[in-house]
């Protein structure tokens, strides 16, 4: 649905008994329909907010036992980091836990003509930077390309739709032509197979210190 409706948006809430009893928060910064009007669940609130315009997040302080920020390598620009990671801070109880889930775009097993444009984040010091304590990292490794069967096949698509989507964006950072771009697409996407290309996904969090 999603390639047939491009400007279409989709929200799932995965309903899951493991933490039964615990009031649930999501955020996101754009949403064209009023999620908040059709919910179902008692302890699951869905709230719409642009933490980089109102420079802050809507609760107060010390608030959450846990919080978790995935998929936002894109979202923010590296200016923004700072402020958001103090927000995810300020709003964590002493002794509760911030979690952080990124893809590494900087895929590896690549060919030799195909360029490396993006740096992976160094997501643990971000961490410790902020004061957590308790800091521990896990990633899986997933494979790219027809080498990796189904699930090769779609983050093969994903690739390709990112450097689709980032195609202004890279042509500025990497001083290229529009020809030149799709001409470098296209050895990059030969080369997955070839080189057994894999991406990863990364895993972070680090607790609050009981005392801050």
């Amino acid at each position: 649905m999603a390639q047939d409706f491009e400007k279409s948006t989709f929200y799932l809430v995965d309903i899951c008994n493991l933490l039964p009893q615990t009031s649930s928060t999501s955020i996101d910064s754009y949403t064209p329909v009023k999620l908040e009007e059709r919910q179902e669940e008692k302890n699951f609130t869905f709230i719409t907010h642009n933490i980089i315009q109102n420079k802050q997040l809507p609760f107060e302080s010390n608030h959450f036992d846990f919080i978790q920020q995935n998929l936002t390598a894109f979202t923010y620009k590296q200016e923004d980091w700072p402020l958001i990671l103090k927000e995810l801070l300020r709003v964590t109880k002493p002794g509760g836990y911030i979690q952080l889930i990124e893809v590494d775009l900087t895929p590896h097993h690549m060919g030799p003509r195909t360029e490396l444009w993006l740096e992976q984040g160094k997501l643990e010091q971000m961490l410790s930077n902020i004061g957590l304590v308790d800091i521990q990292c896990n990633f899986v490794s997933i494979p790219v390309g027809s080498w990796g069967l189904d699930i090769g096949h779609l983050w093969k698509e994903n690739y390709e739709a990112f450097f689709e989507s980032a195609k202004p964006f890279l042509i500025e950072m990497m001083e290229i032509s529009s020809r030149e771009y799709k001409k470098q697409m296209r050895i990059v996407m030969e080369e997955l197979d070839e080189y057994k290309t894999f991406t990863n996904v990364y895993l972070i969090w680090g607790r609050v210190p009981d005392e801050q």
